[in-house]
C-alpha cells in the first residue's frame, strides 16, 4: 500500500539547480525517451560536502542520474543523501547510506541504521510503500533494498542475524503482485548469499552464496519462477566451488561472472540460455576482466581491476580499457594516470559513474553517436509498461 509522504526525506520533491563541476541545469526528472542532454563528452565532479571524507555514488537510472551520499569518514556511515541529473540538478533526499535508484528514476530506497527500522521506497509523486523485513531464525531482521527493477516493481533486498560462531546474511525478493519470496534451496538453507545483480523487467537476479560464513563463495542465479542458474560445473566439468556471479543483463538473457580453480587463476564466464560460455575480454594492467555493471544489452561492459587499480571500462569497439584511458580516448578531460572505483554504467551504456581518488564522485557523459539509444529505451520503458498491465 502506497501513503503519501509525511517525511522530510520524502517530502522534498522539490529540484534545485547545483553546479557540481558543469555549468548546466535541467529541471525535474528525465524519463528515458527523453534526448540525451549532453551533446559531447562531459565530466561532472560531486565532491564531499564540508565535514565529510567521501561522495560515494550507489545506484544510476537508465539516463544517468545517480544517488548516493556523502560518507563522514569512509567508513559506509550515515550521512546526507541526494539525487543528482546529468547537468546539475540536484534533490536532498535527508540522511542515510547506500540509497539505490529504479531504472526509470522515479523509485528511490534509502538505507538507515538505529532501531529497527522498516525498508522503505520513495515515489516521485511524494507517496510512500513500506516493504517487509525478514524474519530469520526467529529474529525480525531489518531488510535494506540492495537493487530496484526498471519501474521499481521488484526489489531485491538483504537481510542479516546472528548464530553462535559466525553470522549469516540472505538476500530476498518483494514484487508489487506477489509480496516476499525466500530463495530456494540452496540459497535458502546457506548462511551467506547476496544479491549483486537484477535484470530490468526483475526477472533475473545473480549474486553469490556460501554453505557457511567461512566457506567460499559460489555463483547462482535466480529467476521469478524460482529455478536457478547455477552453473553447478565449470567449462572442464568440474565442480564450482569457488566464484560468483557479479551481473545480469538489463533483459536478463546473459549472465557474467567468475570461478577460480585454485592459486588465483580466475576464470570468466557469461550464460546465455542456461549455457556457460568462456568470456575473454582481454587482460588490462595483467587482470583477465570480469564485468561487475553491464548496460541493458551488454554492449558495453565495467569492472574493477582490484586494489589500487581502479576499474576498466569494455565496448566491442575499443575492448576492455583503464576507464581513464576510455575516457580520454572519447575527449573526455581527465588525467590518464587517474583511478576510478566502484564504477557504473547506465542502461543506455552512456553514463558512467565512480569514485575518484580525491574522494569525489564523477557522472562522465559520453553521448552516443545516433538515435539508437534512445530508441532502445523508449522501447525498453514501453515493454516493461506492457507487462505490468
Amino acid at each position: 500500500m502506497r501513503t503519501r509522504a509525511k517525511t522530510a526525506v520524502a517530502t522534498s520533491v522539490a529540484t534545485k539547480a547545483v553546479v557540481w563541476g558543469v555549468v548546466a541545469g535541467v529541471a525535474g526528472l528525465t524519463t528515458p525517451s527523453t534526448p540525451a542532454f549532453a551533446q559531447t563528452p562531459s565530466i561532472e565532479y560531486m565532491q564531499p560536502l564540508p565535514g565529510y571524507a567521501i561522495t560515494r555514488i550507489s545506484g544510476i537510472a537508465d539516463d544517468g542520474t545517480v544517488v548516493g551520499w556523502h560518507d563522514p569518514n569512509g567508513g559506509f556511515q550515515p550521512g546526507p543523501v541526494f539525487r543528482y541529473t546529468p547537468g546539475g540538478t540536484r534533490t536532498e533526499h535527508g540522511v542515510g547510506f547506500g540509497p539505490v535508484i529504479s531504472g526509470d528514476g522515479r523509485v528511490i530506497s534509502i538505507g538507515t541504521s538505529g532501531a529497527l527500522a522498516t525498508p522503505r521506497l520513495y515515489y516521485d509523486d511524494g507517496t510512500t510503500r513500506d516493504l517487509p523485513n525478514l524474519t530469520l531464525a526467529g529474529q525480525e531482521r531489518q531488510g535494506f533494498v540492495t537493487h530496484l527493477n526498471h519501474d521499481g516493481s521488484v526489489a531485491m533486498l538483504a537481510a542479516s542475524y546472528d548464530r553462535p560462531g559466525e553470522g549469516r546474511k540472505t538476500s530476498y525478493r518483494w514484487t508489487e503482485s506477489g509480496g516476499t519470496q525466500i530463495p530456494p534451496f540452496p540459497l535458502g538453507g546457506s548462511t551467506w548469499n547476496q544479491t549483486n545483480g537484477l535484470s530490468s523487467d526483475g526477472r533475473v537476479a545473480v549474486g553469490d552464496w556460501s554453505p557457511s560464513s567461512f566457506s567460499f563463495e559460489m555463483p547462482w542465479g535466480w529467476t521469478n519462477a524460482g529455478s536457478t542458474l547455477d552453473p553447478l560445473v565449470d567449462l572442464d566439468g568440474n565442480m564450482i566451488t569457488n566464484g560468483r556471479m557479479l551481473s545480469v543483463t538489463g533483459d536478463g538473457l546473459t549472465q557474467y561472472g567468475w570461478y577460480d580453480t585454485g592459486s588465483f587463476n580466475i576464470h570468466p564466464f557469461s550464460i546465455t540460455g542456461g549455457v556457460i560460455s568462456p568470456l575473454d575480454l582481454g587482460v588490462v594492467m595483467g587482470i583477465r576482466p570480469v564485468p561487475e555493471g553491464t548496460s541493458y544489452d551488454g554492449s558495453v561492459l565495467v569492472g574493477s581491476l582490484g586494489g589500487n587499480n581502479g576499474s576498466w571500462i569494455w565496448t566491442q569497439e575499443t575492448g576492455a580499457m583503464r576507464a581513464a584511458d576510455f575516457f580520454v580516448a572519447h575527449g573526455v578531460n581527465v588525467n590518464t594516470e587517474d583511478s576510478f572505483f566502484r564504477m557504473l554504467v547506465s542502461a543506455d551504456g552512456k553514463h558512467f559513474a565512480a569514485l575518484a581518488e580525491s574522494g569525489a564522485s564523477i557522472l562522465v557523459t559520453i553521448p552516443a553517436s545516433g538515435p539508437t539509444t534512445v530508441l532502445m529505451l523508449s522501447w525498453i520503458g514501453a515493454s516493461l509498461r506492457r507487462r505490468r498491465r
